[in-house]
C-alpha cells in the first residue's frame, strides 16, 4: 500500500491534499496526519504570520531586514571573490 500511495503522489502542488490508494481517498495533509497520530499543534504568531503574508510583503520584510543587518555592520568591509 505504502508504494502505491507514492506511485499515486503525482502533484504535490495541488490544492486538496488526496490521493487514491486501492480505490479509497487518502488525505494526507498537515492536519490529517496531526489528528490521525493524536498530535495537538497550537499556533504561535510565526505560523499565523505566514499563513497571512502574502509575498510581496514578505519581501518588504526581508529588504527591511537585510537593510537594518547592512546599518549595523556600519564601515566593515565585506568582499566576495569567486
Amino acid at each position: 500500500m505504502v508504494k502505491e500511495f507514492y506511485a499515486n503522489l503525482t502533484n504535490l502542488s495541488q490544492k486538496k491534499k488526496e490521493v487514491d490508494v486501492r480505490g479509497k481517498g487518502v488525505l494526507y495533509s498537515e492536519a490529517n496526519i496531526n489528528m490521525y497520530f493524536g498530535v495537538l499543534v497550537e499556533e504561535d504568531s510565526y505560523q499565523a504570520t505566514l499563513a497571512s503574508i502574502t509575498d510581496e510583503e514578505l519581501t518588504t520584510v526581508m529588504k527591511s531586514l537585510i537593510e537594518n543587518c547592512w546599518n549595523k555592520i556600519g564601515s566593515a568591509t565585506i568582499s566576495l571573490e569567486f
